[in-house]
This record gives C-alpha cells, structure tokens and sequence, in this order.
C-alpha cells in the first residue's frame, strides 16, 4: 500500500512539473530587433488599414456616430468592396474637425479600425 501511495504521489507531481514546465507562446518576443526598414507598398497595391486604436486615443472627443443612412455616396461606395463586408452592423464616427470618418469592424475577432476622407478613399495609417 505504501508503495502504490509513492508512485501515485510521484506520477503527481510529474505531471504538475510537466505542466508548469511547457513555453509560453502566446506573448510577445523581448529583446527583439525591429527590422530595419520596411518595403514601400508598390502602387498597385491598396494602403494597409489604419492601426487599431491606442488605449490613449479617445473618438468620442472628436468624432460623432453617424447612421449608415448618413454616409456619403463615395463612401458607401468604397465599402462595397468585399473587404468591408459587415460593415452595416459596425460603428461609423464623422470627425468633426474635418470631413473625415471612421469604419471599426472586428474582423476575424481583430478590432480594426479603417479611416476614409470625404470622398470615401481609404486614408493608409494617419499620424496620430
């Protein structure tokens, strides 16, 4: 009996070493270089999206939400790209500095967020 205990006790804290010994995968690398430059798109290729927001950026300060039934015609019209598909289910923000607007959809469970000027082209990565 003293020995069924010993080995039961020991393939227990085997198994809790094994557990705790495995790599964590799913933070970011430290110490790592960022790379030296990157490529300059070519101009057949369509801008990124605008990085998604920073916790330090506010929209409500500057932006109000608009319907889609208030977009602009050069707007909706860009958004019929199949890249925006389910946009109508998404917020939609008009600057109110600038004619600006702001598309946030999670796509593939990613918050991104697409900025637009008044005719509706996307705007590649503004400044904050």
């Amino acid at each position: 009996m003293k020995k069924i205990m010993l080995i039961a006790a020991g393939a227990l804290l085997f198994s809790i070493t094994a557990t705790y010994a495995q790599n964590d995968t799913t933070g970011t690398k430290r110490n790592a270089t960022p790379p030296a430059a990157s490529p300059q798109p070519s101009p057949t290729q369509q801008p990124q999206p605008a990085a998604t927001p920073q916790p330090g950026q506010n929209y409500q300060k500057d932006m109000t939400p608009i319907k889609p039934a208030d977009i602009p015609s050069g707007m909706r019209q860009t958004l019929q790209d199949p890249q925006y598909k389910g946009w109508e289910n998404s917020p939609i923000y008009k600057s109110n500095s600038n004619d600006g607007y702001i598309l946030q959809m999670n796509t593939g469970g990613q918050p991104q967020s697409y900025h637009f000027d008044s005719e509706g082209k996307l705007v590649p990565n503004p400044k904050p």
